[in-house]
C-alpha cells in the first residue's frame, strides 16, 4: 500500500501553537500520521525531555491518509513554515511517498489567498517508543500556577525541588542568599491530588528544561503533574477536542 496523505486544519493558528510550542526542546520532529491521528514524539540530542503531541483525526477538517506514514522533519524546517501562519490560515499538509518533502498550504480563509511550501524529509523513522513509568504522586492545578512557579524559580536558582506530604505539594529553589517556596494544598490550590506514595515523595528538576514548557502552557488552563522519588516529571495538557500534549522532563 502507498503511504500517503492530504489533512486540513481549520485554525492554523492553533495548530501552530500546539507543535511550534511543544517542540521546542527538540531538533528533530519524529512524525505519525495514520487513521487514528497524527503523533510527534520525540527526544530532545540530549534525552532529558521527551515530548508527545497527539492530534485526533476527528480534529482535521479533512483527513485523508493511507497506511501508517512515519517521518522524521527538522525542526528548523517546520518552524520555518509554521511562522508563516497567520490568524485566519488554514494548514493543510500532503505527503507521496517517494517525495521527499511534506507539502504544506496556507489558506487564508478570508481571502481565499494561498501560499505554498516545501518541508524536507530528514528520515522515515517514526516517533520514539513511549515512557511506561508509574508516578505516584498525581496532582491536576491551573497552568496559570504553574507558569508562575516556573517563572519566579528561573529568577532564583538552577534547580527545582518537588516534595509531596499528605495534603501538599510544595515546590523549592535554593542558591547563594536566595530562596524561593510555595505550598500548594489539597482543596485550595490543587485541583486535584492523589497519590499511593506512603509518607513523603521528593524530586528535583533543571529550571532550563522546566522553561522550555513555558509556551505550551500558555494554551491550555489546566495541567496534569505527575512526580515520584527521584523518577521523571510528567507535564500533560489536554483539550477538549481531543488534543494532548506530553512532557516528560528527566530529574536532576
Amino acid at each position: 500500500m502507498m503511504c500517503v496523505f492530504n489533512i486540513k486544519y481549520s485554525e492554523g493558528l492553533l495548530f501552530r501553537k500546539y507543535v511550534l510550542s511543544s517542540t521546542k526542546p527538540l531538533s528533530d520532529v519524529p512524525l505519525r500520521v495514520s487513521d487514528e491521528g497524527f503523533l510527534i514524539r520525540g527526544l530532545s540530542p540530549d534525552k532529558s525531555v521527551l515530548v508527545e503531541v497527539s492530534i485526533p483525526s476527528s480534529s482535521f477538517a479533512e483527513y485523508g491518509v493511507s497506511g501508517v506514514n512515519d517521518l522524521t522533519l527538522e525542526r528548523d524546517e517546520v518552524g520555518k513554515v509554521l511562522k508563516k501562519v497567520g490568524r485566519n490560515d488554514v494548514i493543510q499538509l500532503g505527503y507521496e511517498e517517494g517525495g521527499g518533502v511534506v507539502k504544506a498550504k496556507l489558506i487564508n480563509s478570508k481571502s481565499g489567498v494561498e501560499r505554498s511550501y516545501d518541508i524536507r524529509i530528514a528520515g522515515l523513522e517514526g516517533p520514539v517508543d513511549p515512557i511506561q513509568v508509574e508516578l505516584p504522586v498525581i496532582i491536576r492545578v491551573e497552568t496559570s500556577i504553574l507558569q508562575r512557579i516556573i517563572k519566579d524559580v528561573k529568577l532564583v536558582g538552577e534547580e527545582l525541588t518537588i516534595k509531596y506530604s499528605k495534603d501538599a505539594v510544595e515546590f523549592t529553589s535554593l542558591s547563594e542568599g536566595r530562596e524561593y517556596r510555595i505550598v500548594l494544598e489539597r482543596g485550595k490550590h490543587l485541583l486535584e491530588l492523589t497519590s499511593n506514595t506512603p509518607g513523603t515523595a521528593t524530586s528535583t528538576y533543571d529550571v532550563d528544561l522546566l522553561k522550555a514548557v513555558l509556551p505550551v502552557l500558555t494554551i491550555f488552563d489546566v495541567a496534569t503533574i505527575e512526580f515520584g522519588p527521584s523518577l521523571p516529571l510528567k507535564i500533560s495538557l489536554s483539550s477538549e477536542e481531543g488534543v494532548n500534549i506530553t512532557s516528560w522532563i528527566a530529574p536532576r
